[in-house]
């Protein structure tokens, strides 16, 4: 089931999200470090993420959510308190999680979990999924030159079918994916979990790695010679004071 088709619901509105690169406006190649804040992006400095937190989607508050049928928002930034637990019972938002891992050519090379979410997530991928996923790509391969392929999304509940996705980069229509748990809100209230399996999936750009890697050792073996250079004119140097002549 494609994106379009999760988003048909009359009763429930929601607005495209923009398309977001995780490293900069204008390349999808991970940033030379130093070039980028490495530090995950501040709850409390919204304006660093370029997030309009009144726009997104219109979910009920938790109280009104609650009087309606039953069913649980998925909070918005504006309702979430940072710090928090949200272990009310009976509960007044919807829980869910995040498994997601990285790949490079085809090939998993990382794995976490973030456990036990509420802020809807758009925001919490914003806020502290995607500066974990720079940091990580910069620290793990900084002489590597990796491009974002896709990013691939399924969303399941227990004992349900889940919902396979695929975007561009980072690309990613976060209003089907939000429609869905919310759809799911019910299934949350009778002990099912709620969960996201993302996938980053990479490629290296080998002309562009392989350039890098000559360019260092070039730089490594120039440093090299200049020290034997300059260890030998100390050699020379100290023959001649002890001698009186120059060095044969």
């Amino acid at each position: 089931m494609g994106p379009s088709s999760l988003i048909s619901n009359d009763d429930y509105c929601v607005q495209q999200s923009e398309a977001f690169d995780p490293w900069d406006d204008t390349s999808q190649y991970a940033p030379t470090p130093g070039n980028f804040c490495r530090s995950p992006a501040s709850p409390s400095d919204i304006s660093c993420t370029n997030i309009n937190p009144t726009s997104p989607i219109d979910y009920a508050s938790p109280q009104q959510a609650l009087s309606q049928k039953k069913s649980l928002p998925l909070l918005q930034y504006l309702d979430w308190e940072e710090g928090r637990t949200y272990d009310e019972d009976p509960p007044t938002c919807i829980h869910y999680l995040i498994e997601w891992k990285v790949t490079l050519n085809n090939r998993t090379v990382v794995k976490d979990t973030e456990q036990d979410l509420v802020l809807a997530p758009r925001f919490y991928w914003r806020l502290f999924l995607q500066p974990k996923l720079k940091e990580l790509i910069i620290r793990k391969y900084p002489h590597r030159k990796l491009q974002l392929d896709d990013t691939s999304v399924i969303v399941s509940a227990t004992r349900q079918k889940g919902f396979p996705l695929r975007y561009d980069g980072t690309d990613i229509d976060w209003s089907s994916i939000e429609k869905q748990l919310f759809d799911w809100g019910d299934l949350f209230l009778t002990g099912k979990k709620l969960k996201l399996s993302v996938s980053f999936n990479y490629i290296e750009n080998t002309q562009v790695s392989t350039a890098s890697r000559r360019a260092t050792d070039k730089q490594n073996t120039s440093s090299a010679t200049q020290r034997i250079l300059q260890e030998r004119d100390h050699q020379i140097c100290a023959e001649e004071e002890v001698s009186g002549e120059p060095p044969a």
